[in-house]
C-alpha cells in the first residue's frame, strides 16, 4: 500500500512504477531489460522493509536513486555521440578543403 501526501492510501500498481521510469527515460539509451530489473530492484526493496504502508516520498526517493545508477550508461551515450559527431565535423572539414 502506498500511502500519499494528502493521506490517501492507494494499492502499490507497478505499471504506474514502470510508466513513470518509462516517461523519466524516454528517449534515452536504456532498454527494457534494464529498466525492467531497475523496476524489480525497487519492488524488492520496498518489500524488505516490512512496512504494510510505504509514503510516496520514500518510493520516489528509490526510483531517483535508481536512475542516478544509470548516469554512468547515459554519459557513455553521451560520450560516443560526441565521439562520432566530432569525427563526421572533421571528415566534412576535410571534405570542404
Amino acid at each position: 500500500m502506498v500511502k500519499k501526501k494528502d493521506g490517501r492510501i492507494e494499492n502499490f500498481d507497478r505499471d504506474k512504477l514502470n510508466h513513470s521510469i518509462q516517461l523519466a527515460l524516454h528517449k534515452r539509451p536504456i532498454d527494457n531489460e534494464r529498466i525492467e530489473r531497475v523496476i524489480s530492484a525497487i519492488v524488492r526493496q520496498l518489500e524488505t522493509t516490512g512496512e504494510t504502508e510505504i509514503p510516496s516520498h520514500t518510493i520516489g526517493e528509490s526510483v531517483m536513486t535508481a536512475l542516478l545508477a544509470l548516469i554512468p550508461l547515459l554519459m557513455y551515450a553521451l560520450l560516443l555521440f560526441i565521439k562520432i559527431s566530432m569525427k563526421l565535423k572533421i571528415l566534412r572539414n576535410l571534405l570542404r578543403v
